[in-house]
């Protein structure tokens, strides 16, 4: 049996994972990765964790990570101290999964590898669910996809006798199941205490319940990129969650009968107010929900723009965080896709358009309406790339220290006594880094092609002159 799972918690250290590889510095291949494994609460020490690091552009095919070929993938485990190192790891974006009996898995869906900083992952304690999946008739249901949805959300999949076995988080739990058309889940969330372990649940199976329906604005255009979500009676996290299409269109299926509320979010970040509704077994059950609006309204000469995101490796992503700024007024609209689309209408003239990925794939351009008004815009995103330099004195050519180093999005690097600075990961484009010092600052434009480093060499600080007045 397989189980994956990817809680709220994972996610945020995710976040500071991704902000510690930025500032650290990295460390040599023979240690790719190192930390400690503890049990979350205390800080115990954690022993004979099972940790695996899956290379993320294995994943990008797969629905679940369990899939993945062991020989592809990095195995160690934690010491009796709860120490733990990777070795021989070649240098990428990794996902990293910890597993220890009596503990809820802990998930890092990106950490890239070398990593400076040692990691501490605290492990929740957990409680041992059990049960099976069947017939109307009694008869177990193999290879049916079991979710569990409360603090966190896990999945497992049924064996040849319909079994299934969860590690889960204290607290309510939403069990359902699905197999081909077929659904079903318990009557009512279940509670789940430290000092319980639940056994022999059953979920009997049957027609699944279809829900679909539209997204529009208030005025009642179409919402592309809209997010749906399917919340179970008493649970405050998602069942299901689903995308729009150019349409505004959504379907879900199968669902399990039951009560349930949903809600949309368009890509400017309005919400439907929750709406619910009752599924029956087979029943087809259709839903207009509006988003309340937000972001400027269009004018009447607004061009409609549609688009298609895909990855570096050609992959058609799926969801996206998007910003646009009109050059002449720099007000920029942050915008957040599900799916690969997205659609904008904007008023004539030039905008500047930012496509970032959860992994950190991104890419930043400029664009003017009226040459892509007709035409859908395609908008591939990269990893980023290195760029270096070092800032000198323009006229004795001697290394300059401590001048900042700013770029306009992606954050600033100081210059060392040998005048040295450098990113680590500048999506490939168009870039103008500004130095600067005390009453003094000066421009530099430069240009990054996928894949390729860029060492600049010397830069002279010539400062720009005072803007008028």
């Amino acid at each position: 049996m397989k189980q994956s799972l990817a809680g709220v918690a994972a996610v945020a250290v995710a976040v500071s994972v991704v902000g510690l590889w930025f500032l650290g510095e990295p460390i040599e291949p023979e240690e790719a990765l190192a930390g400690t494994t503890v049990v979350r609460g205390t800080g115990e020490a954690l022993a004979r964790v099972e940790l695996r690091l899956i290379p993320r552009a294995l994943l990008s095919s797969l629905q679940d990570p369990g899939e993945v070929d062991a020989r592809q993938q990095h195995v160690t485990s934690s010491t009796g101290s709860g120490e733990f190192r990777f070795s021989g790891v070649p240098p990428g974006k990794y996902r990293l999964e910890a597993q220890a009996p009596g503990h809820v898995p802990y998930v890092l869906p990106l950490v890239r590898v070398p990593f400076a900083n040692p990691l501490t992952l605290d492990l929740l304690r957990g409680v041992t669910v059990e049960g099976s999946t069947v017939t109307a008739e009694g008869t177990p249901v193999p290879g049916a996809t079991v979710r569990a949805t409360g603090q966190t959300q896990a999945t497992a999949l049924t064996d040849a006798q319909g079994r299934f076995s969860f590690t889960l988080p204290p607290g309510r739990q939403a069990l359902s199941a699905v197999r081909a058309q077929e659904a079903g889940a318990l009557g009512a969330p279940i509670p789940v205490s430290l000092d319980q372990p639940l056994r022999g649940l059953r979920i009997v199976l049957g027609a699944g319940a279809r829900l679909e329906g539209h997204v529009t604005r208030p005025d009642g255009s179409p919402v592309l990129g809209a997010r749906v979500e399917v919340f179970a009676e008493g649970i405050h996290a998602p069942d299901h969650r689903v995308g729009t299409d150019a349409t505004g269109a959504f379907h879900l299926l199968p669902l399990a009968p039951g009560t349930y509320r949903v809600q949309a979010s368009s890509p400017e970040g309005g919400q439907s107010p929750p709406q619910p509704v009752e599924l029956t077994a087979g029943a087809r059950v259709a839903l207009t929900l509006i988003p309340e609006a937000k972001g400027p309204a269009p004018g009447e000469s607004a061009h409609r723009l549609q688009g298609h995101v895909i990855d570096s490796r050609g992959h058609a992503v799926r969801d996206f965080h998007l910003e646009v700024t009109p050059l002449d007024t720099e007000e920029t609209r942050a915008l957040d896709f599900m799916g690969d689309r997205f659609e904008l209408a904007l008023s004539p003239g030039r905008y500047r358009l930012y496509v970032s990925l959860a992994d950190g794939e991104r890419t930043e351009w400029t664009f003017d309406t009226e040459a892509h008004a007709l035409t859908p815009l395609d908008v591939r995103v990269y990893p980023g790339v290195a760029l270096s330099g070092r800032v000198v004195d323009p006229v004795t050519r001697e290394p300059l220290k401590d001048i900042t180093v700013l770029t306009a999005r992606y954050g600033l690097a100081v210059t060392q006594a040998d005048g040295r600075f450098g990113f680590r990961d500048l999506p490939p484009g168009a870039h103008t880094l500004t130095l600067q010092r005390p009453g003094a600052k000066a421009f530099h434009p430069v240009t990054l092609e996928p894949g390729k480093a860029q060492e600049l060499g010397d830069l002279p600080f010539v400062p720009a002159p005072p803007a008028p007045r």
